[in-house]
């Protein structure tokens, strides 16, 4: 293993260290990355900015049609093929992640139109 290891690094000092932290993803495109979260349970950019408690608790989830106000998917009633994502269902939570839920609506909708041009 050692040899195998030195015939890689070519006898130099392999200084790389990776951080060890999560990497997150770069915001390039988040306006069309709609449902948000790990877990797919918030629908849009405007609901995740929402305070935890005032997020919707259910949505229907699989639909092509883009709400563009509010960048993410169009939820609001189920049609043929959508999956109901309820989030009080063990493991469908939406919780957490609160960043920005203090802001006013005004200033809610400027980040929103602002992370509509990355």
């Amino acid at each position: 293993m050692r040899r195998q290891k030195n015939e890689v690094d070519k006898g130099r000092q392999n200084e790389f260290r990776g951080i060890p932290a999560y990497r997150t993803r770069p915001l390039n495109g988040t306006w069309a990355t709609a449902p948000y979260l790990h877990n797919g349970s918030v629908p849009s950019l405007y609901d995740l900015l929402l305070p935890p408690t005032q997020r919707p608790k259910i949505c229907y989830v699989g639909g092509w049609e883009f709400d563009p106000v509010h960048v993410g998917l169009e939820t609001g009633s189920p049609f043929a093929g959508t999956f109901t994502f309820d989030i009080r269902l063990p493991w469908h939570a939406n919780s957490g992640h609160e960043y920005g839920t203090d802001l006013s609506d005004p200033e809610r909708i400027a980040l929103i139109e602002f992370l509509k041009t990355l």
